[in-house]
């Protein structure tokens, strides 16, 4: 019984680990693309900048 217990314990501890790997993923993905989206806009900028002094 108490055996059982743990397994199904250590089992939920993955499966929680898990979500969290992949939610740190996910979140990841995001703050990257906002990242990129940010260094594109700041990129064309600097372009007009140049060509519209």
């Amino acid at each position: 019984m108490h055996c059982r217990y743990v397994q199904h314990l250590s089992k939920r501890i993955e499966d929680l680990a898990l979500i969290g790997i992949i939610e740190v993923i996910t979140d990841m993905s995001e703050c990257l693309i906002q990242y990129q989206q940010a260094t594109e806009r700041s990129g064309q900028n600097s372009t007009q900048s140049r060509i519209n002094p």
